[in-house]
């Protein structure tokens, strides 16, 4: 894949800096910053993940099993009651 991308003053001095400290060219920099910014990311949802599986919220209520299909129906038979 070819980019082309429009970069200020301050991110083309980063880059040229990274390039020529790590001596790779532009290509393997955005490359390597590409990598680590993914893995952050998967790291990031992963850990949600497990904070939200490790809390026991996901099926501490009772309920319809499939009240997220059916929800329509039982909030008109709910309000039905409620008003008639």
């Amino acid at each position: 894949m070819r980019i082309n991308a429009r970069l200020d003053s301050i991110y083309e001095d980063k880059i040229k800096r990274l390039a020529h400290e790590t001596k790779e060219n532009v290509t393997n920099v955005l490359k390597k910053a590409i990598d680590l910014y993914y893995q952050h990311i998967q790291n990031t949802t992963k850990q949600h993940t497990d904070i939200i599986l490790k809390s026991t919220f996901i099926g501490c209520a009772d309920g319809d099993k499939n009240l997220s299909s059916n929800y329509k129906k039982l909030l008109k038979t709910s309000l039905k009651k409620k008003w008639s």
